[in-house]
């Protein structure tokens, strides 16, 4: 399994340990070494203050690939699709909405996590699956681990839970709370209001002309700017629903397969 982690600090250090060995693993991160960081990443020593972080983990964790860059949304897209699965290790409810926008425009299951000081949080974002606006859209900017504080081994537990489902995708939101030491896990459902999460349809029982039909359908209730899901197999309808699509304006953004389906993305114009 290809593993991008992007953010490797408090949580992306754990979890890359936790996986390195039986995963092949990208390590992504534009920051350096701080000394206020040793507390909780843990694959770093004061030997490394002031070298970038992806490179030093990388080195000590032989076979992984370094990347020294940021994730944007422009090139989230491109790292995602190369990879089988994303763990986000970043800090910050901006970073971490645009990477949950990127595993719905790619299909590309994110497993999110989340500190501050004694609570932690994890949860898998995958097709047909609530996204973090579906949670947390509207929210302000709150403070970071930095600002706030956060019990590092907090940050190592939610860590290694986040490497747990990678390979679980196990749905719901986990909450961690280190007082009790306790994980709750809670039914998280998509919200119907939801500005990143599509609307889905499924045509892989249909048969042409209805493949287009059905997609044309569910395009029509839907305002300009939102996003369709299409599950879909066959050689037929793989080439003639994308095509349709666009002959009427709308846009194509994702056309990847999923097992003996493959997940069309479109963006109705």
């Amino acid at each position: 399994m290809r593993v991008l982690i992007v953010g490797v600090g408090g949580l992306g250090c754990p979890a890359a340990l936790a996986l390195h060995g039986a995963h092949a693993l990208t390590l992504v991160d534009h920051d350096v070494v701080e000394r206020s960081n040793l507390h909780r990443q843990v694959l770093y020593g004061p030997e490394d203050l002031g070298r970038p972080k992806a490179e030093v983990a990388a080195r000590k964790l032989p076979g992984a690939t370094a990347l020294q860059e940021k994730v944007t949304a422009e090139n989230a897209p491109e790292l995602f699709r190369a990879h089988d699965v994303v763990l986000d290790g970043t800090d910050g409810a901006t970073t971490k909405l645009m990477l949950s926008d990127a595993a719905v425009q790619t299909g590309v299951p994110l497993v999110y996590g989340g500190v501050l000081k004694e609570q932690g949080q994890a949860m898998v974002i995958r097709p047909g699956g609530p996204c973090l606006r579906c949670l947390f859209e509207g929210a302000t900017e709150g403070p970071t681990c930095a600002q706030a504080g956060v019990l590092g081994t907090v940050a190592g537990v939610v860590g290694f839970k986040q490497a747990e489902l990678c390979v679980s995708l196990a749905a719901g939101l986990h909450t961690f709370d280190g007082k009790s030491l306790k994980w709750r896990a809670v039914e998280v459902r998509r919200a119907a209001d939801c500005p990143s999460c599509p609307a889905s349809v499924d045509i892989t029982r249909e048969v042409c002309p209805m493949t287009y039909v059905r997609v044309k359908l569910a395009l029509e209730k839907l305002e300009k700017g939102r996003l369709l899901e299409v599950w879909l197999k066959g050689e037929e309808p793989l080439k003639n629903v994308p095509q349709s699509a666009r002959e009427e304006g709308h846009q194509v953004l994702d056309l990847t397969p999923h097992g003996d389906r493959s997940r069309l993305l479109l963006k109705v114009g």
